[in-house]
């Protein structure tokens, strides 16, 4: 037993087997942190489904126009579902993307890696936010776009509707 503690001295005497030791020990404190961040999500995740099929057909109605039922209630639970997935993934890939270069950089022999490589990481996933951000404003022209054409459907069909009924008359205009 004493040869192991001499030689576990001996190690932390050392500055390179010291920084080992705190990378090590930083690791498995990152590493439960992770795990409890994965457990905390997964309960969230299956508190949100529960709360989720709790409110099928009271909270989450079904989506229709008229008579015509576009959208279900448990379409529409199933859809929010699959939304919380998602966001539960993109969060999870987020604490990843931290997660990886911070235990890399626990260690002094990994840590150039992290300069190295963690580059070719970020470029795309930057690359696809900015080009999201580009697009913002498309999206706000097709939403426009979309308003005054359902307006003006709105419009027209009232307007047909009254030629129908007879209060809009057009000369050598038949109604059928």
């Amino acid at each position: 037993m004493e040869k192991i503690l001499n030689t576990a001295f001996a190690l932390i005497e050392d500055e390179g087997s010291r920084q080992i030791i705190i990378g090590v020990f930083l690791t498995l404190i990152a590493v439960g942190t992770l795990l409890l961040i994965l457990r905390l999500t997964t309960r969230l995740l299956q508190k949100a489904h529960a709360k989720l099929d709790l409110w099928r057909g009271t909270r989450i109605p079904l989506i229709r126009i008229q008579s015509y039922e576009m959208l279900s209630s448990d379409r529409f639970t199933d859809l929010l579902k699959a939304l919380v997935k998602a966001v539960r993934i993109v969060a999870l890939a987020l604490i990843l993307y931290i997660f990886v270069p911070l235990i890399l950089s626990f260690f002094p022999w990994t840590r150039g890696l992290v300069t190295k490589y963690f580059p070719y990481i970020v470029a795309p996933i930057s690359y696809l936010f900015q080009e999201f951000v580009a697009f913002i404003p498309n999206l706000f022209f097709i939403a426009v776009i979309v308003f005054i054409t359902r307006y003006v459907l709105k419009f027209t069909k009232a307007f047909f509707s009254e030629i129908k009924k007879g209060n809009i008359v057009f000369p050598k205009f038949h109604v059928e």
